[in-house]
């Protein structure tokens, strides 16, 4: 009777769980239309929806006349139902955006983000988000260095914030769901569409970072680690040289097809002078595309986002 009850529940949770993610996509939604791409049945999505509404999860929208002059309810997702803090550090700066539970952006802030810049700075600001905006439950933030699961293990421009404090307060104070990110792992995440094998190496400040898709699937370090390629690279200062290492190791180990590359020294014919050099290393025939891209700030965002959404898809 009890294992009936549980198994009952479960599928009463997966259905919401649809009715949840449906709306958060598509907006606003009559019910006969959320059956429909549901699967479920008329009456129980509007009992669904009934427990969600007292939930104050959905609200129904003004009723709009239809074309034959019935009025046609609308449901959709409460707007202060859940939101996200997304933060991350591009050109000196770290860049805030909060969003609803819709993908919608709400605000956007960046503050000023020297060597300097301490957890205790970091905390601050996520209190005055909070002070705005009390139904953010997930931070995601997004830096130039070394991850391991939720730790900060490496980040050369932001030492002070190196180590588990963010994180640890985040999720043992405040209760919620935190994730950092490599940067370049969120770039990469963000292009897999079209793609199924490929890196992208970015080249910034005599940095390396790489973010490695292998058949759909982030790739990580060994031990786990996320943006450590750079370690077998002996001379950062020599853009051309630094990136034909990363490329010879990416396709002699993992024959990826295409290498995407971005950074702050990648000129106009670095790419055929890219595949000159490799061409003296390895035959032609395991050359891989190499493809400049510009304006990453939008995959950046997007691939922290996409961490955001998928949380919001499992719950």
């Amino acid at each position: 009777m009890e294992k009936n009850a549980l198994h009952l529940e479960n599928i009463k949770e997966q259905n919401i769980r649809q009715i949840r993610n449906l709306l958060r996509r598509q907006k606003e939604m009559k019910i006969a239309d959320i059956a429909k791409c549901t699967g479920l049945s008329y009456p129980t999505t509007s009992k669904l929806l009934k427990e969600l509404i007292a939930q104050n999860i959905v609200i129904l929208c003004e009723e709009k006349t239809s074309c034959g002059g019935r009025p046609g309810a609308r449901y959709r997702i409460h707007t202060e139902y859940k939101q996200a803090l997304l933060m991350y550090f591009e050109n000196e700066y770290l860049k805030c955006c909060v969003y609803d539970y819709c993908e919608n952006e709400i605000e956007i802030r960046e503050y000023q983000a020297g060597r300097d810049i301490s957890v205790e700075d970091v905390i601050g600001i996520i209190q005055d988000f909070l002070e705005s905006y009390p139904s953010i439950t997930i931070i995601v933030l997004g830096i130039p260095g070394v991850t391991l699961e939720k730790e900060i293990v490496c980040l050369p421009y932001y030492p002070l914030l190196e180590g588990t404090e963010l994180a640890k307060y985040c999720i043992e104070e405040l209760g919620m769901d935190f994730y950092v990110e490599n940067d370049t792992n969120a770039i990469a995440f963000a292009e897999r569409e079209g793609r199924t094998s490929f890196a992208h190496i970015a080249y910034i400040n005599h940095c390396i970072g790489v973010g490695i898709i292998y058949k759909g699937t982030i790739m990580e370090g060994a031990r786990g680690y996320a943006g450590e390629l750079e370690y077998l690279c002996e001379n950062l200062q020599d853009v051309r040289q630094t990136l034909v290492t990363c490329i010879l190791s990416l396709t002699l180990v993992m024959d990826l097809p295409e290498i995407l590359i971005s950074g702050d020294e990648c000129y106009c014919g670095l790419e055929k002078e890219l595949i000159n050099m490799l061409s003296e290393k390895i035959p032609v025939d395991r050359l891989p595309r190499i493809q400049i891209v510009e304006n990453i700030t939008s995959y950046y965002k997007k691939g922290l986002k996409m961490r955001i959404t998928n949380q919001w898809e499992q719950e």
